[in-house]
């Protein structure tokens, strides 16, 4: 399993802050550039999550996301037409 943190990506010393913490917890921390790799909840360390999450306010990680969008050209304010995520299927031919 794993736990997905984009906001370690642009938050350089939230990532120093949660590593240091994490070690406090002595539970062995796997982590990647945005994740933590864990295989059980028990593994996880809870708490350190917890305080994690809450150091990021709902509207900062918006902004970083947006933010983070707009760079990979990918703003959602685009002009035009959504295009549907599932592809039409074309008709069969049927067998004679």
């Amino acid at each position: 399993m794993l736990w997905q943190k984009p906001a370690f990506y642009g938050h350089p010393t939230l990532s120093t802050w949660f590593t240091s913490e994490y070690k406090k917890s002595d539970k062995k921390l796997d982590m990647g550039k945005g994740c933590v790799r864990f295989k059980s909840l028990e593994d996880l360390a809870l708490d350190v999550v917890g305080r994690t999450v809450a150091r990021v306010s709902a509207e900062e990680h918006m902004a970083n996301y947006q933010a983070a969008r707009a760079l990979l050209g990918k703003s959602s304010a685009k002009k035009g037409v959504k295009k549907s995520a599932v592809k039409k299927a074309k008709p069969r031919k049927s067998a004679k």
